[in-house]
């Protein structure tokens, strides 16, 4: 019996479709769910860029994270405000800090509840805490920080702030694994291979289409656990510092001033700013002459006479020539635990040297 033309085609784009379905599939269940900001961003493997080293996690977060001005209900030693290194309850640098002081801490997202909500709150009002950390991430610092009415040069004296006393405490810790970490919302589906194919197929042909960017990294040495350890995946939005001036940093400088004597000005509360450095700066001894490379801005605020901050940006390439793994994740434009818990340290060095620490009984 002969088989009609039709049919025989219909067979085939049948069983076309059934190949594709088949090798998606199994395309699918090799790869690993997306877990990294920048795996899902650019279109890259888990695979390949999943960090493989276990990270720190708090079993029981050591510090509150306010969803609304109505968790500010009871007064806190400490207040933070910050962008999403600050959000982590499992393993934020809060939660380090907690450990090594005994302090309370609630810490709210700028994106979420406004400054002058968290300052006007009847708990802040009320009950001042002994310590204020504005938080940011150098790429935003500028542009967030342009609100500049006077010159800083009122804060060359300042009042003084009470000490503060601490004491650490026990807190469990524990290690996990990529395995165990949550994946994206939409990394567990077929649009990872999806993502992937289409996001490659552009590097392949010399464009990306994406909101990462790929250095690679120099020497024998591996900078991460994963299988690219010689490839430091970004954010391009780090080089939007390109077109910052002198002129808004000095205005974001007055800006953060300003804010600090406002904190500071009843002498009850003292006042850190905590910057996260950009990916970019954290590694950028390592990244040659690339122009989009030489873009920090965070030193020159770290450097600023009078202005009380955490120098995380020393720490952290400190750590990093030292030979930290994963410093900050492969996979994500955040830091891992050994970051989070360098920014808590940095933040008691930080006060220990303006004397405003203290034991339990003083």
């Amino acid at each position: 019996m002969r088989h009609h033309p039709f049919r025989r085609h219909s067979l085939l784009v049948m069983g076309s479709f059934a190949a594709i379905l088949i090798a998606t599939l199994g395309a699918r269940a090799w790869m690993d769910p997306l877990v990294g900001e920048l795996t899902r961003l650019g279109g890259y493997l888990e695979n390949d860029f999943g960090w493989r080293s276990p990270q720190e996690h708090f079993v029981s977060p050591q510090f509150t994270r306010a969803r609304s001005l109505a968790d500010y209900s009871r007064s806190f030693d400490v207040v933070v405000i910050g962008d999403s290194f600050s959000d982590d309850l499992s393993k934020g640098w809060q939660n380090y800090l907690a450990m090594q002081t005994g302090l309370s801490i609630i810490s709210f997202n700028r994106n979420e509840i406004g400054l002058e909500d968290v300052l006007n709150a009847p708990g802040y009002r009320h009950s001042p805490p002994k310590l204020f950390v504005y938080q940011w991430v150098e790429r935003n610092l500028v542009g967030g920080n342009l609100d500049c009415s006077d010159t800083p040069e009122a804060l060359r004296s300042r009042p003084p702030v009470r000490t503060i006393p601490i004491r650490s405490m026990h807190t469990e810790i524990t290690r996990v694994t990529i395995g165990q970490y949550p994946a994206a919302p939409e990394g567990g589906g077929m649009g990872v291979v999806y993502n992937y194919i289409g996001k490659s197929l552009a590097r392949w042909f010399g464009r990306n289409i994406t909101e990462v960017h790929a250095f690679r990294l120099p020497g024998e040495r591996s900078f991460f656990s994963n299988r690219r350890g010689d490839t430091l995946l970004v954010l391009t939005r780090d080089f939007g510092l390109r077109s910052v001036s002198a002129e808004s940093i000095a205005r974001a400088k007055c800006s953060l001033a300003q804010l600090q004597a406002r904190i500071e000005a009843a002498g009850d509360t003292a006042f850190v700013l905590l910057v996260f450095p950009d990916k970019t700066s954290a590694y950028v001894d390592y990244l040659g002459d690339d122009p989009n490379a030489k873009l920090s801005v965070v030193e020159r605020f770290e450097s600023e006479p009078g202005l009380n901050i955490a120098p995380l940006s020393h720490d952290f390439k400190t750590a990093i020539r030292a030979g930290a793994v994963d410093f900050y994740l492969p996979n994500d434009s955040h830091c891992g635990y050994l970051g989070y818990r360098i920014a808590a340290q940095s933040i008691l060095r930080h006060l220990e040297r303006r004397g405003l620490l203290s034991g339990p009984d003083g």
